[in-house]
């Protein structure tokens, strides 16, 4: 629910706080020279940055009035302006930029002759003159939100790299622990094929020691080489008995290892929770930066 509002107000902030979407043109009085109050067009551009915005003017300026703009870090001016796709006159104009939080503020004079043109006073200018500044802003806009949008796609690809990982990492765990289950179902086979086997031995031991007593005490060959084969029969139910120890041990120590395999697959897929939420949030930001875009791109 957060997230959602959060990508809507992304969306909407163009044009809940500004008319157009990224800029707003508004009329004010500023001082520009001594302490005489001018008529001044002030534009707010969202998200552009200062050099972006001054090159933006000066390139506009030039391209389409056909002089040279003088430029230094904030201001921009050009005499003698002919637009002739915005007003045939011959127009002096005036800008100072401003690094702001939210963008760029530039403010825009419009000289004809000794008057500065205003809504007011030249109406038939200010439509054109907006349309000028319009043009400016709203390209500079779209050149941010563009930038932007390539800067988030960066930073999804990131995460679906790191998702990548994460995912790699939980199939070699996987893996690690069917293996090793196999490991204790084939130990459990051999266990249980050793319990048999000691079965057999203890039946064996047994009948030796009733043939052991049978035999006759006076041919001792026989008596020796019967003994001889129990003492064979009881070495062989030790070493079973051994291999029946080791065997428990190894299933102990592998079904440890499961287990420990286990919990760190469980961590593994809750960090991997909070990728996959990183990464559905990032998508729907950057689907909100689109249609920010678009909007934009309307607008021209």
């Amino acid at each position: 629910m957060k997230n959602s509002f959060i990508l809507l107000i992304n969306l909407l902030l163009p044009t809940l706080l500004l008319a157009q979407p990224g800029f707003e043109v508004k009329e004010i009085q500023k001082k520009w020279v001594g302490d005489q109050m001018h008529n001044t067009y002030e534009v707010l551009i969202l998200q552009a940055e200062k050099k972006d915005v001054l090159k933006a003017i000066e390139h506009k300026i030039e391209h389409g009035g056909e002089v040279k703009c003088e430029v230094n870090e904030s201001a921009i001016s050009a005499n003698s302006v002919v637009m002739s796709a915005f007003w045939t006159d011959s127009v002096d104009i005036y800008t100072l930029s401003e690094a702001d939080k939210l963008g760029t503020r530039v403010f825009f004079a419009f000289w004809m002759d000794t008057l500065c043109l205003g809504s007011a006073s030249h109406h038939e200018y200010d439509v054109f003159i907006r349309k000028f500044i319009k043009d400016i802003a709203l390209s500079e806009y779209i050149n941010a939100v563009q930038e932007e949008l390539k800067n988030e796609e960066k930073k999804l690809l990131l995460i679906e790299k790191e998702q990548a990982k994460f995912k790699k990492e939980e199939d070699k765990i996987r893996l690690e622990i069917k293996e090793e289950e196999l490991d204790v179902v084939g130990m459990k086979d051999d266990l249980t094929i050793n319990e048999k086997d000691r079965e057999n031995k203890v039946n064996q031991i047994q009948d030796q020691k009733a043939a052991v007593e049978k035999v006759d005490p006076t041919d001792k060959v026989s008596a020796s080489a019967e003994k001889d084969k129990l003492k064979t029969y009881k070495s062989d139910l030790k070493q079973l008995k051994k291999q029946y120890k080791k065997i428990s041990k190894n299933i102990f120590k592998t079904e440890s290892g499961i287990t420990d395999l286990k919990e760190e697959l469980a961590k593994s897929l809750k960090e991997k929770e909070g990728v996959d939420k990183r990464r559905s949030d990032q998508y729907d930001w950057i689907q909100s930066v689109k249609a920010k875009l678009l909007a934009a791109q309307n607008a021209l």
